[in-house]
């Protein structure tokens, strides 16, 4: 059996977040949208349909601010700051972007960044792919308590403090064995920066007991050749502030949601036109009223409404109008505009106008969620980094991969803000196409693939021929292929080619 102190230890620490931690799961179901009920029992049969699958009836914002912000940080790779080799190709950045691809990460890390961002923390677990011989990166949620899932991840640091070094990591989950019955157990790792200990619960939370595999030393040593840690192969990516994107908009929400229920409600009830008959009582089937009011005609917009206190001789017929809902509809409005302030959330993302917003006004809109963003890349890059130099240690231990750990990663991020600005550059100063792709975030092997690509051969070979034909209009060739992108290092080459020969070259198409 384990050091029962370490198991009390744990279990009081997830206790003493538990309040802490069902504000986190709060906060994850009101980003996917399971909120607060406001749906009257009159509009259940309307609104409530989807309720019963897990789509309830919500306008949900919460999610929208959070994808607004990851939809735009989006990670194409590594650099390294290594010199390159003869053929401008840097090894370990190869490495780093061949990892990169084998753990889908194009795709896994939206799934990491919107945890982090939803969850106010998500988790990368690194380890050694023996088949594949190449590092794996395996994404985990946040541990919550029940009623959350009751598994995941959570990361201990030294006093308490995130910003101090993190002692360990405990990873909780359950494993389902069926052998003539469903067995499940409670299985719990954790992870030191020399070490990792596994342990299955006996009995609930009363204990734990090792978990050991044939052939496998208890604990798992996580050191190298030498016997010092590798460090944690935990990876830590917390939003800022360490809680979720949405916090500030959750009571917003509640808000929006009944604003637009009692929107709907009101709408059903006093939009259209309705008649109010006095002195007669009107049936469905023409008929006098039964006594359990059965033929009764009901109450409502559009229908006829009987007042019966009148003589016969007074019968009259009155119209009402129906109510304007445009008053409330402002209001929801204006609800959901104030939750994009407070949350540095362009409007557009929420609300549609028939006018075309210019340019500057757009710009100005999305200044808050682009500074989000470049903070967010600056706190999740450190994370990848992390990420990548356990990875390395990982290839060296296990794979003999032979890489150089003095050399740094740099994360590579795609700015689509940059790129436009940059595209607009270009049409007007002549900017090469490669200045602007790397200032756009391209890392310098997908800038060749790009150089490679038929679409940019064609346009070069066209831009060859147009600078011909400029040429007998006393237009500098040189001059004509800067202002179409091509760089001065192919600028030089072509007028070398051209020096030698008399016809325009032509590409290697």
């Amino acid at each position: 059996m384990t050091d029962p102190i370490q198991i009390a230890y744990l279990e009081w620490l997830i206790e003493s977040r538990r309040a802490e931690l069902l504000g986190v799961l709060d906060a994850r179901n009101y980003y996917n949208g399971v909120q607060q009920d406001f749906v009257p029992s009159a509009m259940t049969d309307i609104l409530s349909r989807h309720k019963s699958v897990g789509n309830p009836f919500t306008l949900n914002v919460c999610e929208t601010i959070v994808t607004a912000l990851a939809n735009i940080l989006n990670l194409t790779g590594f650099d390294t700051n290594e010199t390159p080799d003869e053929n401008g190709v840097k090894p370990l950045a190869v490495w780093a972007n061949e990892v990169w691809k084998h753990n889908r990460m194009a795709a896994v890390q939206d799934i990491i960044h919107e945890g982090a961002l939803s969850d106010r923390e998500s988790f990368i677990i690194v380890d050694w792919d023996k088949e594949s011989s190449m590092p794996r990166l395996v994404h985990n949620e946040v541990y919550i308590p029940y009623p959350g899932s009751g598994e995941g991840v959570f990361m201990v640091y030294e006093n308490d403090d995130r910003f101090q070094k993190p002692l360990y990591a405990v990873k909780r989950w359950s494993v389902t064995d069926w052998n003539a019955r469903e067995v499940v157990t409670n299985r719990v790792t954790i992870y030191y920066p020399d070490r990792i200990e596994k342990y299955k619960l006996d009995f609930g939370d009363a204990g734990m007991s090792e978990y050991r595999e044939a052939g496998v030393p208890y604990p798992l040593p996580n050191v190298d050749s030498q016997g010092n840690p590798l460090g944690l192969p935990v990876i830590h990516f917390h939003n800022k502030g360490y809680r979720p994107e949405h916090w500030k908009a959750m009571t917003m929400q509640d808000g929006i949601n009944r604003t637009l229920v009692d929107i709907l409600y009101a709408n059903d009830l006093v939009s259209k036109k309705s008649f109010f008959g006095f002195g007669f009582q009107p049936t469905t089937d023409g008929k006098p009223l039964k006594a359990d009011n059965s033929n009764s005609i009901k109450i409502g917009a559009g229908v006829l409404n009987s007042i019966p206190d009148k003589k016969p001789e007074e019968a009259s017929l009155q119209e009402i109008e129906g109510a304007d809902p445009r008053p409330m509809i402002d209001a929801l409005i204006n609800l959901i505009t104030l939750t994009a302030q407070i949350t540095d959330t362009p409007v557009s993302r929420f609300v549609m106008t028939a006018q075309v917003a210019s340019a500057d006004t757009i710009k100005a809109q999305t200044e808050a969620l682009d500074k989000k963003a470049e903070d967010r890349r600056e706190l999740f890059g450190a994370s990848w980094v992390q990420a990548m130099n356990m990875a390395r240690k990982y290839a060296n231990v296990y794979g003999n991969a032979g890489l150089d750990e003095s050399i740094e990663f740099i994360p590579v991020w795609k700015h689509e803000a940059t790129l436009q600005e940059l595209e607009q550059k270009k049409n007007s100063l002549g900017i090469p196409d490669e200045q602007i792709w790397a200032e756009a975030g391209y890392s310098p092997e997908q800038i060749a693939e790009m150089k490679n690509a038929q679409s940019y051969r064609i346009a070069q070979e066209a831009a060859l021929w147009q600078g011909a034909i400029s040429a007998t209009a006393s237009i500098p060739l040189d001059e004509y292929l800067r202002r179409c992108g091509v760089s001065e290092e192919a600028i030089t080459q072509i007028q070398e080619s051209i020096n030698k020969q008399t016809a325009v070259p032509l590409t290697d198409l």
